[in-house]
């Protein structure tokens, strides 16, 4: 930061002392030093995929400290997995979730600043479902039809359960229980079988049945 100073109509003995600047670090020449460090850091993305490398570097600056410390660490699930070292960082995505960046500079009259973000490995492969076999094509007003029960997966998930209902094309909606389809209305009615994870990734099948 520079600033020109312009003084008019003054004497030789004359002296210009800068005692606060924005109304809060002390200029007055006694050393006393208010102001917290700032933090620097390259700029990185917040979304990244398994296996993908992080890298960033990061810095501090203080008015009165050229040699302020800064430290960063990151952390996921609680534990620290990784500290900067010489100004850098890098680590590598491993798993899906949370990654906490967290940030610290001090100078040498003991002001800190603290700066932290998240950083995000969200899972996008969505889980898939197996219906055993086809669903009838037909089915009588006022029966029963049993259909095929279904068997799903996913990469991280493994405890997941698939939900059956159906709709017809006025809208009439039937959430199916106990692999049992019983019709209200004549018409074509949509079958679906639906899964989800924990990511909001679906998947989705459907059937078409006659109902007369």
């Amino acid at each position: 930061l520079y600033i020109d100073v312009a003084v008019k109509g003054t004497t030789e003995d004359t002296k210009l002392m800068f005692t606060k600047f924005c109304g809060n670090q002390d200029f007055s020449y006694n050393a006393d030093d208010i102001t917290e460090p700032t933090i620097i850091y390259s700029d990185l993305g917040r979304i990244y995929k398994i296996g993908e490398e992080v890298s960033f570097t990061y810095d501090s600056f203080d008015l009165f400290d050229q040699n302020c410390n800064a430290v960063v660490r990151v952390e996921y699930d609680g534990k620290t997995i990784t500290n900067g070292e010489n100004g850098m960082c890098s680590f590598e995505i491993t798993d899906f979730g949370k990654y906490n960046v967290i940030f610290k500079a001090t100078d040498k009259f003991t002001n800190e600043t603290s700066l932290s973000f998240n950083i995000y490995c969200y899972d996008n492969i969505s889980p898939t479902i197996s219906v055993s076999k086809n669903v009838e094509s037909e089915c009588e007003l006022g029966k029963t039809m049993s259909l095929p029960s279904a068997s799903v997966s996913d990469n991280i998930d493994t405890d997941l359960k698939y939900s059956i209902y159906a709709m017809n094309q006025t809208g009439s909606f039937l959430i199916i229980e106990n692999n049992e389809f019983k019709p209200t209305v004549k018409g074509i009615w949509t079958i679906y079988y639906y899964v989800s994870d924990s990511y909001g990734n679906y998947a989705l099948v459907s059937f078409s049945v006659n109902v007369y």
